[in-house]
């Protein structure tokens, strides 16, 4: 929930920033037509202007959506305006072939998943705005050639520049393209791979305590089988459980037995953190957690998981002031080479059994 929270918050801040950047670009080049004496445009980048700061405050009343697609039409907008005003010798025509960029990351990530992105644009285009976007921007550059082809002049508008002011006009937007496509490609790059951890994580990891799921740590255990068969390593599995859980969950609700198994799990990932690579932990399914040993010792791998139960005795388990007493019975075993796979896995089972019926909380 606080990297939700946390989420919005950096997102409501990169709005604005980026709201920020289009208000001062607006301001800027407003001065740079005033300069040029187009006052056509520059009366546009301050209508522009207006438009930006009243999306700014809109914000403010949950309107983020709305606001980012004013920003994207009106932009594009003034990039088809200056383009067929000013030709397209000052460069300006550049623009729109990279605001198609978001329209296509939009519909390309299914209608709204590139919306939690925080590049320029970054709003959900349904598919029937994508297409009238890409209709519409084939038909300005349309126009543009026809402007250009038929060397139609606003000479009402636009005063004759030096070839020298058209081509710094031309290279500048020209850098501002590019650097704007390299900056939203990156920035959906950095998206790209935040959903593939995502995705990842939660792929390998049980979603409640943060370990390896079951899926993961028995293609971990399976691989080891291998590993082991052919000679190249020795290992050993214990799977623990959770004493009386099922009271736990009787006693105190299913919440407070999530916490039991969340707190359980992140004292055994702390000892699997020291260990560096001796041991790996996963949950095998409901309360019962499977650990890989890597190593013949037997001694030293009893001394490791009688470390983990003494510590989760140790540790205090309070929930809502409830203090719960938990323990954990674990079986262990070691690798055989003339034993299969679920041979070991029973050969640990069996032993945690043998410990719940001797009186659990202990070790075998």
């Amino acid at each position: 929930m606080h990297d939700k929270f946390e989420n919005i918050e950096n997102s409501i801040s990169s709005y604005m920033t980026k709201n920020r950047v289009l208000l001062f670009l607006q301001l800027t080049l407003m001065i740079y037509f005033l300069l040029l004496k187009v006052y056509f445009m520059a009366a546009f980048n301050l209508m522009s202007s207006v438009v930006f700061f009243t999306c700014y405050k809109l914000f403010e009343n949950k309107s983020r959506e709305l606001c980012s697609k004013v920003n994207y039409y009106v932009i594009w907008l003034y990039v088809v305006t200056a383009s067929c005003i000013m030709g397209m010798e000052y460069g300006f025509h550049l623009a729109l072939i990279a605001m198609l960029l978001p329209v296509a990351v939009s519909i390309y990530a299914n209608n709204g998943a590139a919306s939690s992105d925080n590049s320029f644009f970054s709003c959900c285009f349904k598919r029937g705005e994508a297409i009238f976007i890409v209709v519409a921007t084939m038909a300005a550059y349309l126009v543009m050639q026809v402007i250009s082809f038929n060397d139609i002049t606003f000479t009402g508008l636009v005063p004759v520049h030096s070839d020298l002011i058209v081509c710094g006009s031309f290279m500048l937007n020209a850098l501002l393209v590019i650097s704007y496509v390299f900056y939203y490609l990156n920035r959906y790059s950095r998206y790209v791979n935040k959903k593939e951890e995502f995705l990842k994580q939660k792929a390998d990891y049980d979603e409640l305590t943060g370990l390896y799921n079951r899926n993961r740590i028995r293609f971990i255990l399976e691989h080891n089988y291998n590993v082991a068969k052919e000679g190249n390593m020795d290992f050993g599995i214990a799977i623990m459980d959770l004493d009386d859980f099922k009271k736990i969950n009787d006693t105190y609700g299913h919440i407070t037995g999530d916490f039991v198994l969340r707190r359980f799990a992140g004292i055994v990932d702390e000892i699997v953190k020291k260990c560096e690579g001796q041991i790996v932990a996963g949950r095998w399914g409901g309360e019962e957690f499977l650990v890989i040993y890597y190593g013949d010792n037997r001694e030293d791998f009893y001394m490791l998981l009688e470390y983990i139960r003494m510590k989760i005795c140790e540790k205090s388990f309070v929930f809502e002031h409830s203090k719960i007493n938990v323990s954990v019975t674990i079986g262990m075993a070691l690798f055989g080479i003339e034993q299969s796979m679920e041979e070991l896995i029973n050969s640990a089972d069996m032993k945690l059994y043998e410990g719940k019926r001797s009186g659990k909380n202990k070790v075998l």
